[in-house]
């Protein structure tokens, strides 16, 4: 911004026309950036500026004002969807079993100075190893990050006006078959109405499917080798090294399993289980 101070120095190094025209276009470079800085007008706003100066004449104090100049503020349009993720450093990871559901929230801003509407579609991205069985994009009507009862699947939303925020969740079925491990990357992406060259993508969560029920089995004997009439203990340790629980497990271990251990007979109550 020029102070008074400035304007009379300068008008006094300048004299006559040629100065005045510089000084003159010396002022209108410096009132635009003063409207860039600021906070973005509204389209279909005018902006109108005068250039005013003031100075001394055969003693008198006169002033010369400059013709009105009006701009008329353009419509600029963009979402902005949060949070951003790629597929190396992803915005969300969750982890979930074969054929459960994951949730990732998500914000959506009109950035634009105008009403816009927007399109919200959900991408694949590479490396993946499954593409979910089902996506869908919620409607957050309470900003809770929870799909609630009564919230809609969208896949267009607005109009928005200038500045209004919506919250989003994305949902996600992890499909059968999945054993463990595999992983894979979704991106969703918003795209404006009004501008369609316009779109905010670059928003990727990662899902992990957890490790299904493994069930693994060892059988030791008491002794590599018995007379006759000896007794043999064998010991049956199992675990279940994945995620999920195993349930409803049914052990079994017959004594003559396919003529293996003829002539063999159980002693009775000898069963017994560890923890």
């Amino acid at each position: 911004m020029i102070g008074r101070a400035q304007i009379r120095k300068e008008l006094a190094r300048l004299r006559g026309k040629q100065g005045l025209v510089f000084f003159s276009l010396f002022l209108r470079i410096l009132l635009f950036p003063s409207v860039a800085v600021a906070q973005i007008p509204p389209a279909g706003q005018t902006i109108t500026r005068q250039s005013i100066a003031t100075y001394d004449e055969n003693g008198s104090r006169l002033n010369a004002t400059s013709n009105e100049v009006s701009l008329t503020v353009l419509a600029i349009y963009g979402p902005v969807l949060l949070p951003d993720g790629t597929t190396a450093v992803p915005a969300n990871t969750a982890y979930a079993f074969t054929g459960e559901r994951v949730t990732f929230p998500y914000r959506l801003t009109n950035t634009a100075n105008d009403d816009d509407a927007f399109e919200l579609s959900v991408s694949f991205e590479a490396p993946s190893d499954f593409v979910p069985s089902l996506t869908e994009i919620f409607l957050d009507l309470d900003g809770d990050s929870l799909i609630d009862p009564g919230e809609p699947p969208v896949t267009t939303l607005g109009p928005l006006g200038s500045g209004e925020q919506i919250a989003l969740v994305l949902a996600a079925d992890l499909p059968s078959g999945l054993t463990g491990g595999e992983t894979a990357h979704l991106d969703l992406v918003a795209r404006s109405v009004a501008d369609t060259s316009l779109v905010d993508e670059g928003n990727i969560v990662r899902i992990i499917a957890r490790d299904e029920a493994r069930v693994e089995l060892v059988k030791s004997a008491s002794s590599p080798a018995v007379m006759p009439a000896d007794v043999v203990t064998f010991t049956i340790a199992f675990s279940n090294s994945g995620d999920r629980s195993a349930a409803n497990v049914i052990l079994s271990d017959p004594i003559d399993s396919g003529g293996n251990t003829a002539g063999a007979v159980y002693v009775a109550g000898s069963a017994t289980a560890l923890p």
